[in-house]
C-alpha cells in the first residue's frame, strides 16, 4: 500500500456531532449561501424576495433566541433586567438621535462594520470548536493563529471601503476611507498568511497530525469571506451571502446544542419559566427540537456567545486544554 494511501486510510474525523451533521454545516450551508448569490447575480430582480426570506426564516431567529436570554426566566430578567430596562432605551434613543441629526447613512456605515466583526467573530468561535476536538493535531498558536483566521476578512472590509460603493441595502453608505495602496499591501500579507497556512497543513498531514474536519471549516470561512467582500462586486448581494451562512450556522449550532445535551431537561426540573407559563407554552422544555420560542436558557448559547451558567459557555481559550467534549467543562 502506496504511502498516500496509508495515510488516507488512517484519517480520523473528529466530527462535532456526526458526519452528516457537520458537512451540512460546513460544506452545505456554504455551498447554499454562496449559490443564492450566483442566483442573485444572475437575476438581480430576485434580491429584494430573497432578503425578506433570509430575514424571515433565518435573521429573526438569531434575534430572538438573543433576547430570549435575558427575559424568558426570572434568574435571566434578574441578572440582565439593566439591559432591557437601561441599555436598550438608550441605544434605541441614540439610534434615532443619531438618524435624526445626523443622518440614516451613519446607522447604515456602523451596520456595515458591525456585522462584518459579528460575522468574523462567530466563526472564530466556530472554529475553535472544531479545534478543540482534535487537541494533538498541529495547529498555529498566538498571534499568528489570529492573523491568519482574519487575514481575508479584513482584507474584505479594506476592499469594500477602498470601492466605497455609496449604498448599502438601498441607503446611503458612507466608508472609512481606504488607499489602493493599503488594500494591495493587505492583499500580499493576506496571500503569505494562507501561503503557510496551507504550507502547515501539508507539512501536518505528511506527519499524520492534520486536523481534518477543522482544515476542512477554515477552507469555507476562508471561501465564504472571499465571495462576500471580494469576488461579488455588488456590496448588498455579497452580505446577502455571507448574512445567509452566518445565521444558518448559528440556528444548526445552538440546536446541536440543544439535541446533545441534558441542559434542556435540567431547565425542566428547575421549572418552567414565568413567561412560558404566560404564553401557555406548556411543552417548550419538553420538545427537544430548536425552535426561537422555547423557553429556557440552553438554546441561547451561541457559537460567540459568552454565558457563565453553561459549562461550555465561556470562550475557549485555543491556547489551553479544551475540554474534548463540548459540554465538559474545561480544566
Amino acid at each position: 500500500m502506496s504511502d498516500l494511501a496509508v495515510r488516507t486510510a488512517g484519517i480520523q474525523w473528529a466530527w462535532l456531532r456526526n458526519s452528516r451533521f457537520d458537512l451540512v454545516f460546513i460544506l452545505g450551508i456554504s455551498a447554499f449561501a454562496i449559490c443564492v448569490g450566483l442566483v442573485v447575480v444572475w437575476q438581480p430582480f430576485a434580491l429584494i424576495p430573497i432578503l425578506i426570506v433570509d430575514l424571515w426564516f433565518l435573521g429573526y431567529h438569531h434575534v430572538i433566541a438573543t433576547y430570549t436570554r435575558l427575559c424568558f426566566d426570572r434568574k435571566s430578567f434578574s441578572e440582565h433586567w439593566h439591559l432591557l430596562v437601561v441599555l436598550l432605551p438608550a441605544v434605541a434613543l441614540g439610534t434615532l438621535a443619531a438618524a435624526y441629526f445626523v443622518g440614516l447613512w451613519v446607522i447604515v456605515s456602523i451596520y456595515l462594520y458591525w456585522q462584518w466583526f459579528h460575522y468574523a467573530r462567530q466563526s472564530w468561535g466556530i472554529s475553535r470548536a472544531y479545534r478543540s476536538k482534535q487537541r494533538g493535531a498541529l495547529y498555529e498558536d498566538g498571534w499568528l493563529d489570529q492573523a491568519i483566521f482574519y487575514s481575508l476578512p479584513v482584507l474584505g472590509i479594506l476592499y469594500r471601503s477602498y470601492q466605497d460603493p455609496g449604498e448599502f441595502l438601498f441607503m446611503q453608505l458612507k466608508v472609512i476611507p481606504v488607499s489602493l495602496g493599503l488594500v494591495q499591501l493587505a492583499a500580499a500579507v493576506t496571500f503569505a498568511l494562507l501561503a503557510f497556512w496551507l504550507f502547515r497543513r501539508v507539512l501536518a498531514w505528511r506527519e499524520g497530525r492534520l486536523a481534518e474536519v477543522h482544515t476542512l471549516y477554515m477552507l469555507t470561512h476562508f471561501g465564504i469571506f472571499a465571495v462576500g467582500y471580494l469576488i461579488i462586486s455588488d456590496i448588498t448581494v455579497g452580505w446577502l451571502v455571507i448574512n445567509i451562512w452566518h445565521n444558518a450556522q448559528y440556528i444548526l449550532f445552538v440546536w446541536m446544542f440543544n439535541n446533545g445535551s441534558d441542559l434542556l431537561e435540567r431547565a425542566r426540573h428547575a421549572g418552567r419559566s414565568f413567561l412560558c407559563r404566560a404564553v401557555g407554552n406548556d411543552r417548550a422544555l419538553s420538545d427537544r427540537q430548536f425552535s426561537p420560542l422555547h423557553c429556557g436558557r440552553p438554546h441561547l448559547e451561541g457559537p460567540d456567545g459568552a454565558h457563565q451558567n453553561h459549562p461550555w459557555s465561556r470562550r475557549l481559550d485555543p491556547y489551553v486544554e479544551a475540554p474534548a467534549n463540548p459540554l465538559e467543562p474545561a480544566n
